[in-house]
């Protein structure tokens, strides 16, 4: 007795079983690949220890310690500060001995003191010509040239005119947001 050809023998439902099976095992794990190049996890990708980088300059080590700006022979800690929706930043009015970096993308090298009395008269002492030295947490460093200090404001406008080679140091001096700046160019890695 012939069966007819249309009509599926046992073998051949079990093949088209055992093909649908692989199938769907391929395309799972085609899925599983797909979704792990899409969004990696990041504990593969990134140390437990990361801290907020400091565009081009700072990475997640801590062999140098906290990050420092030397300016002269003047040593100043990094901290950093954002920049808000409206392009101002706010740093306390009381602070010496902090350098504040000014985060924002595409931003030069931006750093603001605290208007204090001491920040002012250092500022105003420096000479054309004065290294600076960012140093960051992994030891890494930028040495600036810096220009000598002039009346200006601190504005968002003014630093997307600004190399991302360059840096920038104010302290404001008077409440309508006018002070003291001076900027520098890289010299040395």
């Amino acid at each position: 007795m012939n069966r007819p050809q249309n009509d599926p023998s046992p073998s051949s439902n079990s093949n088209k079983t055992l093909v649908t099976v692989i199938l769907v095992l391929i395309g799972l794990g085609i899925m599983l690949l797909t979704t792990l190049v899409a969004f990696p996890s990041p504990a593969f990708l990134w140390p437990a220890t990361q801290t907020q980088l400091f565009p081009t300059l700072f990475f997640p080590t801590s062999e140098c310690g906290a990050p420092t700006l030397l300016i002269g022979s003047t040593t100043f800690q990094i901290r950093n500060v954002s920049l808000s929706p409206y392009g101002t930043v706010r740093v306390p009015p009381d602070t010496n001995g902090t350098a504040y970096h000014v985060e924002g993308a595409g931003l030069p090298f931006a750093f603001l003191l605290s208007p204090t009395q001491e920040n002012i008269a250092f500022l105003t002492s420096l000479p054309k010509g004065t290294t600076a030295k960012a140093t960051s947490i992994n030891c890494h460093s930028m040495n600036f040239a810096l220009s000598a200090p002039q009346p200006g404001s601190f504005s968002i406008n003014f630093l997307l005119d600004q190399s991302p080679d360059d840096m920038i140091l104010f302290v404001q001096t008077d409440a309508a947001g006018d002070g003291l700046m001076t900027s520098g160019r890289v010299v040395e890695e």
